[in-house]
Order: C-alpha cells, then structure tokens, then sequence
C-alpha cells in the first residue's frame, strides 16, 4: 500500500460520493460534477472477538480555491447528506442554507422567503379555514400565520371563514416586507 500525498485530502467511506456544489432548478442545494477518489484503503482492526473492515476513498483537494463549496452524497445519492466549505485547506461542514447563499448570494433573500412560508404550512392556492366570529382578517391583505409575520395573503372572508394562501415573494417585496 502506498502513502498519500502530503496534500490535502478528504477522506469518505465508499458509500459516500463527493461532488462539486450547484443549485437546480427550484433554488435547492444540488449536485454538480462528481469528484473522484485518488485513493481507496482499507483499514483492518481486531477488538474482543471480532474483524473490523473500514473501507476508505481519500479525494485530494489541494487544487480547490478556498470558498468552494462541496456536497457529499450518502446511500440516497438523490439529495445531499451535508455540505462542506474548503476553507484555509480543511473541509468544514456548513448548514445547508449557508452552503446555498454562498452559492446564490442574489437569491438568499428569496430561499428565506419561503422557507418562511414553508414553516406555516401554507400553499399556494387558498384554501377555507372555519374561525370563531371576530377573527380580524380582511380580504385582499397579508396577515401573520402560525407565528410568521405577514406570510398569508388573505383571499376572501366571511364572519366566521376565511381564504388564505402562501404570499408570494413578489407579492412580500412589493409591500418591503420580505
């Protein structure tokens, strides 16, 4: 077995894939071109009674500039387990939404839009919610909705009713609220 390179690598389990970060079509954190392995060990030990096998798939970074972002897929391989930023030559892991801003810095502001939105469980089509008399909306405004300020755009009401959809960013920033 030969030793690695004194560089910096990354060292995966094989059933984890490494690839280049990208956003697809709907914003979300995606993966782009697939990295390949260098190097691929196998490490053995032998504890109380039994063999342990670790396969390892050791990925060489050295020629990645400091900001890129990485993604590693696991045994899904459709969306990413977690994503890593190459920063000062080591891999640090970062939240996803990080990872996306850091991708996208024009669109964060439209991601934290509906991630609010998605919180509330709204849609975007409305949708007839029965509340006691006195319920406080009013029809063709944007109200607060499970604790998210002005996320429901408030469609149609009647006493005791009331029509509600997810706003739309659009719709937020023209009243500066997104």
């Amino acid at each position: 077995m030969r030793s690695l390179p004194q560089s910096f690598t990354l060292s995966l389990p094989p059933w984890e894939i490494l690839h280049a970060a990208t956003l697809d079509a709907t914003g979300a954190l995606a993966a782009g071109e697939r990295l390949r392995p260098v190097e691929h060990t196998v490490g053995r030990s032998h504890a109380a009674g039994f063999d342990t096998v670790t396969p390892r798939c050791h990925y060489d970074l050295s020629d990645l500039p400091d900001g890129t972002v990485l993604v590693v897929l696991g045994t899904n391989r459709r969306y990413p387990d977690r994503a890593l930023l190459v920063r000062a030559r080591e891999c640090v892991p970062i939240p996803e939404v990080e990872a996306e801003d850091l991708l996208d810095p024009a669109g964060a502001r439209c991601r934290a839009w509906q991630r609010r939105v998605r919180r509330t469980l709204l849609r975007p089509e409305p949708v007839r919610h029965t509340l006691g008399p006195g319920h406080g909306f009013e029809a063709d405004t944007l109200a607060d909705w499970q604790g998210e300020e002005y996320v429901a755009a408030c469609v149609r009401t009647t006493a005791r009713q009331v029509w509600v959809r997810a706003a739309t960013f659009e719709e937020a920033e023209a009243l500066g609220v997104a």
